[in-house]
């Protein structure tokens, strides 16, 4: 097994000030606990630490200095030897004036030097561009410069194709059964700036933070497939992403440091542990950090390992985040699952060889397949789906019982949405987040695209988010009643022919609300319109809700949506038929929709 731990972007701008967790006073309690958080997860000691760039913020270089004592620390506390830390430049680690006056070397110098005492100074191969790394037998680490060529500017340099042809020159004489880790600051594949946390509403956003000539190189290697494990790890963007593509697997991990407190304050630190357990297969843990309070502050929090989403884009299925460890009873042996193994949707099993399992994927969790189509179900946001689980943890908010959800089906389990979206700037959030995944399906720039689009809100609460969401994106929007058939509500708000009217004309449905369980009052929503208006079963489809709970075996057939965007997929919300359950005369509803 090869054991890898990736951070990134430090950011240290003030080492002696009182206003970021790395600072000189409290590095060593909040890395600390980031350490006491990973060492039970590990076999061993790691094998490597590889750090993606910008150590210092802003090109303060004097501040190397103290990045170097951040690393030391987290070297000597997991028993790390120097030489297993591999390093590259960020575009903060440059001295810009120089860059901008032509000397590309006196630029990097303070940064060469500090890279000359981790492993980058006993290289095997290096050129300006980059630095081959020899970690062990089994583990080589390819450092890339991917600053150079950018003119002093602030984005990604330029690759030549010689430099290419270098890098792949290195990259054949590497044992095949060996793991590959490429180490860029900027991510390489375009799919990595899909939900970036800042500058997402930036023309030149993907210009300014994604090397697009690496993949270049990430095509060429996707030419050697008899190259069980490649690894990009990348920084740059704030964010965690972790997808599987074309033989290669994708990882960016979130800053470690920055400021606190500022207009970005809900972007969270992270780190991630990576853990190859076969030439094919390697699982990643997400670490982050959560502070005290709803906002970043200097000196309180904790580290928490958070489910992330891994997507293997050969099938865009995506992965179940981090299933449950199966209790073990006396006498019996259970394995542990990984968190990256792959169910897609409708619980197909990846691992049958005629579905082109990626490599870098596990073999699956079982899950009973569903009994019917269903959508494609996505988070909106990670940082967003975390908030919410904390706050339905902390405020007591998962209540258990018979609930009946209609005629023949029972939940378990209820959250009452009011509370849950009036905690804090949960509410804000929820709109803000589902505003930026409307733009990722919709062209809200296009008028004749946003006038044939529709949003409806059904029921309350999707009436409430349906119309925020309509300021925010142009889209009109509609508020109706389908939970319970609509009995329970006033004429304007179910279908009418005057409603029917409106609707003729839309190509874009976009079903909003605050949860889904059964998927019941989506398909017979969708149901009605189609029946009322010719031409609707053509139309696209997709919906938004707050929570839906991906492992509910749902009974109604909603394949009919092309996606289904919520704020929350992990909470588990058991659905039982109702003749699985005693009589009510013997366990009587809490609440009921019939």
């Amino acid at each position: 097994m090869c054991q890898i731990l990736h951070i990134t972007d430090l950011h240290i701008a003030h080492p002696e000030g009182d206003n970021e967790h790395l600072r000189e006073a409290f590095f060593d309690e909040y890395l600390g606990t980031l350490v006491s958080r990973i060492e039970p997860h590990l076999t061993g000691n790691l094998d490597a630490l590889i750090v993606t760039g910008d150590f210092v913020d802003k090109g303060k270089v004097s501040n190397f200095f103290h990045a170097r004592k951040v690393l030391d620390f987290v070297i000597q506390k997991l028993r790390i030897n120097p030489s297993k830390v591999a390093v590259c430049i960020g575009n903060h680690d440059i001295e810009r004036t120089k860059e901008q006056g032509g000397d590309l070397s006196g630029a990097r110098e303070k940064f060469r030097s500090f890279a000359a005492e981790f492993s980058n100074g006993s290289y095997t191969d290096q050129i300006d561009r980059a630095a081959l790394i020899r970690m062990n037998s089994k583990l080589w680490c390819l450092m890339i410069d991917a600053t150079l060529g950018s003119g002093g500017e602030d984005h990604p340099g330029t690759l030549e194709h010689t430099e290419a042809d270098l890098l792949m020159g290195w990259i054949k004489k590497i044992p095949t059964d060996a793991v590959l880790i490429i180490g860029t600051h900027y991510p390489v594949h375009s799919y990595m700036g899909h939900g970036a946390p800042f500058d997402e509403d930036d023309p030149l956003w993907s210009k300014r933070h994604l090397w697009h000539q690496g993949e270049i190189l990430a095509g060429r290697i996707r030419q050697l497939r008899e190259r069980p494990q490649v690894m990009w790890l990348c920084g740059d963007i704030h964010k965690s992403v972790n997808i599987s593509h074309n033989n290669q697997r994708f990882m960016a991990t979130g800053r470690l440091g920055t400021m606190t407190g500022g207009a970005d304050s809900q972007v969270r630190r992270q780190a991630r542990l990576i853990q190859v357990v076969r030439p094919s297969a390697a699982d990643a843990k997400l670490l982050q950090y959560v502070p005290m309070g709803h906002s970043s502050q200097p000196h309180l929090g904790s580290w928490i390992i958070v489910p992330e989403e891994f997507t293997n884009l050969l099938t865009n299925d995506p992965a179940v985040p981090h299933p449950p460890t199966p209790k073990k009873t006396r006498g019996q042996k259970v394995s542990k699952p990984l968190s990256t193994d792959l169910i897609a949707p409708g619980g197909d099993d990846l691992s049958k060889p005629d579905r082109n399992l990626e490599v870098g994927s596990v073999a699956p969790v079982r899950r009973p397949a569903t009994t019917v189509p269903q959508e494609k179900l996505q988070v909106i946001e990670m940082n967003l789906q975390e908030e919410l689980l904390r706050t339905i943890r902390e405020s007591h908010l998962y209540h258990f019982g018979r609930f009946d959800t209609s005629e023949t089906e029972v939940s378990l389990a209820w959250i009452p949405i009011g509370p849950l979206l009036n905690e804090g700037s949960i509410l804000s959030s929820t709109i803000n987040s589902m505003a930026k995944w409307l733009r990722r399906q919709i062209q809200c720039d296009d008028v004749a695209t946003v006038e044939s689009s529709v949003l409806l809100g059904m029921g309350c609460w999707g009436a409430v988010l349906a119309s925020q969401l309509s300021v925010l994106t142009g889209i009109r929007n509609l508020c109706l009643a389908e939970r319970g058939g609509g009995q329970h509500y006033v004429e304007a708000e179910t279908l009418t022919s005057d409603l029917f009217g409106e609707l003729r004309e839309c190509q874009t449905f976009v079903l909003v609300s605050d949860v889904v369980a059964t998927g019941l009052s989506l398909g017979r929503l969708h149901k009605k319109i189609c029946v009322g208006i010719e031409g609707a079963k053509n139309a696209r489809w997709l919906a938004l809700s707050v929570l839906c709970d991906e492992a509910q075996n749902r009974s109604t057939d909603t394949s009919f949506l092309e996606t289904h965007g919520t704020a929350c997929k992990v909470l588990r919300m058991p659905i039982l038929s109702a003749d699985a359950l005693p009589d009510e005369s013997i366990l009587p509803p809490i609440i009921s929709f019939r």
